[in-house]
């Protein structure tokens, strides 16, 4: 029998590794100050040029991003407002869950001068942010992913025009107005990306006040469950929500101008229990 010595086979082989640090997260919440700032860049389908000045993400993304060296995050917030509505009072809850950061041990000194640094440009940016703080992940994905979402409320205030002159018995009607339930249609101007589904939802009170000059519109003030579209309820989207604050009033009802005031949200980024 021959005997055959064996060799093991020699490759050359070429690793790479690439090191990343693990995300962080920093939340806190937003006040949009103007109108036309839309809250995520938005690009015109037709055209591809933007829409609206800047975005809410920017003016916090690229300060933050900035402040601990990353090239990349991801934002969640409860909920959004529409580009011409403003975000006032506290705000509205967000987080950044922020990629590969070079400076993940930045303290809570860092976070409070990236907090002044975009509120110094507002007059610019038209944002400004209070609370900014380190999270945790959990926060990160809880701000936009409460299973009770639908069981916060929100308020606002609009300037209301209708197709008559305002009488006191209309402000009686809409001060009398609690716990309405409206149906909901999907609205005509985001069908196109959203499903065509009805959803109830609750204008939970009311008040209204007159504009000394303007007999045909006044203030509304109104407390809704989250997911209301305010728009559409004051003016019925050509009956797609039902009843309407037109229908309550028996007239034509449209909206000039809308400001979210109050999210009624118990989210703290820092963990400890919000003060009201």
């Amino acid at each position: 029998m021959e005997a055959f010595e064996l060799t093991a086979p020699r490759y050359r082989v070429r690793c790479v590794l690439e090191a990343f640090h693990a995300p962080v997260h920093v939340g806190g919440w937003y006040v949009k100050l103007d109108r036309g700032v839309p809250q995520s860049q938005w690009i015109s389908r037709e055209t591809g040029a933007r829409i609206g000045r800047g975005s809410v993400v920017e003016a916090i993304e690229r300060v933050v991003l900035k402040g601990l060296g990353s090239n990349g995050a991801k934002f969640n917030s409860s909920g959004r407002e529409d580009m011409d509505v403003r975000m006032l009072s506290d705000g509205r809850p967000f987080a950044l869950q922020v990629h590969d950061p070079k400076t993940p041990l930045a303290s809570a000194e860092n976070v409070a001068a990236m907090e002044r640094e975009i509120n110094a440009q507002s007059d610019i940016t038209g944002v400004r942010v209070r609370g900014l703080c380190f999270t945790t992940k959990e926060n990160y994905h809880a701000v936009g992913m409460s299973s009770e979402e639908h069981e916060k409320e929100k308020s606002y205030v609009a300037i209301v025009r209708v197709s008559r002159e305002a009488t006191p018995e209309d402000h009686e009607k809409i001060a009398s107005t609690s716990r309405l339930v409206v149906q909901q249609s999907t609205p005509t101007r985001v069908a196109h990306r959203r499903a065509d589904l009805v959803r109830p939802r609750t204008i939970v009170s009311m008040s209204s006040e007159p504009i000394p000059g303007s007999p045909d519109s006044f203030i509304l003030r109104l407390r809704t469950q989250a997911g209301t579209y305010v728009k559409e309820f004051v003016h019925g989207d050509a009956g797609r929500t039902a009843p309407s604050l037109g229908d309550l009033l028996g007239c034509r009802a449209e909206i000039i101008q809308l400001d979210v005031i109050a999210i009624n949200d118990d989210w703290n980024p820092s963990g400890a229990p919000r003060v009201a």
